[in-house]
């Protein structure tokens, strides 16, 4: 048995959090799994992260307890992990945890024989029934281990069958009309009021994403109108920061009003790119307002000196009484706002709703509005600028006040992955409103990336100075941050480095049994086998992003093989996607996207830079862009051989690899653009 906590040594601020627990918490990779299979000791798993509430309450209610310690480290080998240092264990118990129960969540804890094979499991546990579940565990192991053994043996066949990616479904249906078939079934369930679907509500940018471009390229106005009132109302809602900006993790009422008040990175990079690319399509001051309200969030909460971002932040803090409350940071009672803002109360009060719409709890209030400032604007005759700038005014106010709160945790890992979606937010605002400040932090952070999180051999690293090799959702997202890169700032070497560690993936990652990626690095075998996900979630699936990867870059290196492997790897889905669409949000958008004719703008010459913003400053998700001023490194890009001309900027629109006659104009280029789109 271990005789001591060595969480102290390590660098997640989640197991640093534990290291101070009488447990004596060990680590996955430092435990020795063949002494304790010769000592049949039973391992006790436990996962989860920084910023987990209940993670919180598990650990003050029972791991702090002495007497519940007591049991745990005379009975089992205990594991701490942090789901965002090894999410591929995470995925592995997860579905355990959901085969077993038939639900999920963190913190995730599960009892396995010494060789990893699980036996039981559970989320949060009060102490009382923590401690009865530990003790029938051990009074079964000491009189019957063999019923322990042969329920491992029956359950592991389980979990390897739940690993078999392919549904046994079949369908044979024109693509087309397959997605205008699953689009009802993906909004059922729908709320037509408050937008999203049943509470608790999460974003999950990926749906939204799909709803905006099915909708679009469908026609279908269901869509349509499912996905500006669910970004409406998130925006309006109290899942809204309006006084430091960003997005909380999810609501816990179906208004969109009481968050769960932590704040992930993944979440707000993703809903930068949401609300870009809704801009895009229509220049609603709303989603301008949040673009910025995310960056804003990101730069002076997550940034860190050197150009990585933190995880998140959690969401409990002390309170004025020095307890430790959910949402303390982030709430206002009447006589704290009446003070701080004075004449400006009234005003204030109608607008966030400082009455019975806006009440949460125990006196306190979340923000949160149910008309936009222009709506509010009009209707108390005031001048929308006047209006906006004694919003600010308020903003400043209250700034100042909460800064002189405690500040809840910060979840300081910088991962690669969470990074690079930030990445492809920060992107994709600087497209939608062509802000230099923008601009400077999305380069800084794909340098960062590149500098930082990718080795000098190539590979890249999960966590920053942390030398663990990176997973497929890493590769994925880094891939495709480095190719939405190149579409803002049209630098080759974001391009190169996005083929090179796509062929890294192939080698490294592919499985050619099933066409799909594994989740780590094929060589890596200290788990009980290696996950291949393809379901999305709060973040997209890893082989879904890599699948819309390989169309992109066999498009830009014109590699039909590729193109070919893309489109087999969305049509062995099929029935996958037949079985559970919601599930498949990414599958489908891919689906659609090379169902539609492939449209690029090849500008060379020296004012190519230039221009090029000009064409990207549109929602259309199918165009390609692509630049040339006669770089050598740019002759790899088979659609500027023989076409850079040094001292006039030429166009070449063109369409299924079919140009149009090029010009020399760029008003007529954009004309011909436009007329292919529409």
């Amino acid at each position: 048995m271990a005789s001591a906590n060595i969480l102290g040594s390590e660098t997640s601020p989640y197991l640093q959090q534990h290291a101070t627990n009488p447990v004596y918490w060990q680590t996955w990779e430092k435990t020795d799994f063949t002494k304790l299979q010769q000592n049949k000791e039973l391992l006790l798993i436990s996962i989860g992260y920084a910023t987990c509430h209940w993670c919180h309450v598990m650990e003050k209610e029972c791991f702090e307890s002495k007497t519940v310690a007591k049991v745990m480290n005379r009975t089992f080998h205990c594991i701490k992990i942090d789901r965002e240092e090894r999410p591929d264990l995470d995925q592995i118990y997860m579905q355990a945890l959901q085969l077993l129960t038939g639900q999920g969540g963190w913190p995730l804890n599960i009892i396995a024989l010494p060789d990893g094979r699980p036996i039981w499991g559970c989320t949060y546990l009060p102490k009382d029934r923590w401690m009865a579940s530990l003790n029938k565990i051990k009074t079964l192991q000491e009189e019957n281990p063999k019923s322990l053994e042969d329920y491992a043996d029956a359950f592991e066949g389980g979990l390897l069958e739940a690993q078999n990616p392919f549904s046994t479904n079949t369908t044979q249906e024109d693509k087309q009309e397959q997605s205008k078939n699953y689009l009802p079934e993906m909004l059922k369930g729908r709320d037509p009021e408050w937008g999203g679907f049943n509470a608790p509500k999460f974003p999950m940018p990926v749906l939204l994403r799909f709803f905006q471009y099915a909708g679009s390229i469908l026609n279908n106005s269901v869509a349509k109108l499912h996905f500006k009132n669910t970004i409406k109302k998130m925006a309006l809602g109290g899942i809204h920061d309006p006084i430091e900006g960003g997005f909380s993790r999810y609501s816990v009422d179906e208004r969109w009003h009481i968050p769960h008040f932590e704040k992930m990175g993944y979440d707000n990079g993703q809903l930068l790119t949401i609300f870009s690319e809704a801009y895009l399509e229509e220049k609603n001051p709303l989603y301008r307002d949040r673009i910025y309200s995310c960056f804003q969030f990101l730069k002076h909460n997550l940034l860190q000196q050197q150009g990585g971002f933190s995880c998140a932040l959690d969401a409990d803090s002390q309170d004025t009484e020095g307890k430790t409350r959910e949402g303390a940071y982030y709430t206002w009672t009447t006589k704290e706002l009446k003070t701080i803002l004075g004449n400006d109360f009234k005003r204030f009060q109608d607008f966030y709703n400082i009455n019975s719409t806006g009440y949460w709890e125990k006196e306190q209030y979340v923000l949160f509005q149910t008309e936009t400032a222009e709506a509010f604007a009009k209707r108390n005759n005031i001048q929308i600028e006047d209006f906006l700038k004694n919003k600010r005014d308020w903003q400043n106010k209250l700034q100042r006040i909460r800064k002189r709160r405690p500040k809840p945790l910060e979840d300081s890992k910088v991962v690669s992955s969470w990074n690079a979606l930030i990445a492809s937010g920060l992107c994709k605002a600087y497209q939608a409103t062509c802000d230099e400040e923008i601009a400077l932090t999305a380069s800084a952070s794909l340098k960062f990336i590149q500098n930082q999180l990718i080795a000098p051999e190539g590979t890249l690293l999960r966590l920053w100075k942390k030398e663990s090799e990176g997973y497929l959702e890493d590769y994925a997202t880094v891939i495709q941050a480095l190719l939405i890169g190149y579409q803002t700032f049209f630098r080759f070497e974001y391009l190169n480095r996005a083929k090179s560690l796509f062929d890294y993936c192939l080698q490294h990652f592919y499985d050619s049994d099933t066409a799909l990626f594994y989740f780590k690095n094929k060589n890596q075998k200290d788990s009980l086998y290696n996950p291949i996900e393809i379901e999305d979630n709060v973040i997209p699936s890893s082989n879904a992003i890599m699948t819309e990867n390989q169309w992109w870059l066999s498009r830009y290196f014109s590699i039909p093989a590729w193109k070919q492997a893309a489109q087999q790897r969305v049509r062995q889905l099929d029935s996958n996607i037949a079985s559970y669409p919601k599930g498949y949000a990414l599958w489908q958008y891919i689906d659609l996207l090379m169902q539609q004719t492939e449209i690029e703008i090849v500008i060379t010459g020296q004012n190519a830079f230039r221009s090029a913003s000009n064409f990207s400053k549109q929602y259309s998700p199918n165009l390609l862009i692509v630049i040339g001023q006669n770089s050598s490194e740019e002759e790899q890009i088979p659609m500027l051989a023989h076409r850079t001309k040094v001292n006039q900027t030429t166009f070449y629109v063109c369409q299924n690899q079919s140009c149009l006659f090029p010009t020399t104009s760029e008003k007529e280029a954009l004309k011909q653009l436009k007329t292919i789109l529409t």
